[in-house]
């Protein structure tokens, strides 16, 4: 199963506190909530209330996908 796959399978989610990534900006970016659209695509609420489409050709994907799977994780937990 793909990190996105993954991903996938537990939206819609809002976390209590935000997910921090780092990421080679000065100040990262915090991950609010992730949705599912219609489509399928995964999009991602970030620090100025936007959404972003998360894709895995995105520069920093591998960051970003860890450190939700991450934090997903201990959610089941």
């Amino acid at each position: 199963m793909t990190k996105m796959q993954k991903i996938l399978s537990h939206l819609p989610v809002k976390f209590d506190t935000p997910v921090s990534v780092k990421i080679p900006i000065p100040t990262g970016i915090r991950i609010y909530s992730i949705e599912k659209t219609e489509a399928g695509e995964v999009m991602v609420q970030i620090n100025d209330g936007s959404f972003h489409k998360l894709e895995e050709t995105d520069t920093n994907y591998d960051l970003v996908a860890d450190s939700i799977l991450k934090r997903l994780d201990t959610l089941q937990s």
